[in-house]
């Protein structure tokens, strides 16, 4: 997270505060808080230990730690959420829509004319994020989840995409269930475990 901010004004050192204060707390798939000069979420989901935010342009705009807010995204370098590939060129989205109710995500990719949805879902220990749409059907080549780049550097997984230091860990991973138990049953696309 930014570094706080310190006012002169003593009732904007309290509204300061309690925005730290909703923003620590008020960690659901809602809209998130952010400090001075910080990307504002769109929407931010959280685990037990960790807190996801994506700005309305569809990029992911922070990923930090609950217990100190310590974040982990690098700054000031791109990490959009999808890229579709088409006529063999790489878009990322240029923007973003979230439904709180259906807990759906619509990413737009303008220059490529394609828009993706995907779900969106917090769970205590990682977030399960499905791309269930792809429009108009058939125009991308290929989607691909990332990169997500962040200040960590100590350790790399070699087979699973996972980074470490001594305190901490992210990683994704294809998380695309094998079988489906009915024939008709619809799944998702593709599916991706952060």
């Amino acid at each position: 997270m930014a570094q706080s901010r310190t006012f002169r004004d003593p009732l904007h050192n309290w509204i300061a505060g309690l925005l730290r204060i909703a923003g620590t707390f008020g960690c659901l798939a809602t809209p998130g808080f952010a400090s001075a000069g910080a990307e504002v979420p769109l929407a931010t989901l959280c685990t037990r230990v960790a807190a996801f935010s994506i700005a309305d342009t569809g990029s992911l705009c922070a990923l930090s730690r609950n217990a100190d807010r310590r974040r982990y995204l690098a700054p000031d370098q791109p990490a959009p959420r999808l890229r579709v590939r088409v006529g063999g060129k790489l878009y990322a989205p240029d923007s973003a829509a979230w439904e709180l109710q259906t807990k759906r995500l619509t990413l737009r990719f303008a220059d490529a004319g394609v828009s993706a949805v995907l779900t969106l879902e917090a769970k205590p220990t990682h977030v399960v994020f499905e791309l269930v749409d792809v429009q108009p059907t058939n125009r991308a080549e290929l989607v691909l989840w990332g990169p997500y780049p962040t200040t960590i550097g100590d350790l790399s997984g070699e087979v699973v995409g996972v980074v470490r230091d001594h305190d901490f860990a992210v990683g994704i991973k294809d998380s695309m269930p094998r079988r489906s138990a009915a024939k008709n049953q619809k799944r998702p696309i593709l599916r991706a475990t952060l």
